[in-house]
């Protein structure tokens, strides 16, 4: 069952993986329009370059906008994100120290599989409380 279940995964992956290059061109995602310039439209950029160019740049322009900060929503939500994310790998390192002497084809494999996920879930629930605080 288990082998049954990791090919399915394992096929299902491989299959979307491959069926994303293909779509993305019928989708024309990465196709670049190009339109044929007539003679008055190129003479039209060119007066508007000139009169840029001889412009002295306004004073507002020379000021730099500062960025503006993340409100709590957002901060919980990038707290959440990046503390589940190390606390995927933590949990994976964590599990995978608790199975290690089984004197077996794959010693900690099946502790990395188990503490991966409830790494991320608690770290997760971490980031997002550390950042309300």
């Amino acid at each position: 069952m288990r082998e049954t279940l990791t090919k399915t995964w394992f096929t299902t992956a491989l299959a979307v993986t491959l069926a994303a290059g293909p779509l993305a061109g019928l989708a024309g995602a990465q196709e670049v329009e190009t339109t044929k310039k007539t003679d008055w439209t190129l003479a039209m950029t060119a007066d508007v370059r000139r009169a840029l160019e001889r412009a002295p740049a306004p004073a507002s322009a020379t000021f730099v906008k500062t960025p503006r900060r993340l409100g709590p929503r957002e901060t919980k939500i990038l707290a959440g994100v990046g503390g589940g994310f190390v606390g995927f790998f933590g949990g994976a390192i964590v599990g995978s120290a608790f199975t290690q002497h089984c004197h077996c084809d794959d010693p900690g494999l099946g502790g990395a599989i188990i503490g991966a996920p409830i790494g991320a879930a608690l770290g997760a629930w971490l980031g997002v409380w550390l950042a309300g605080r």
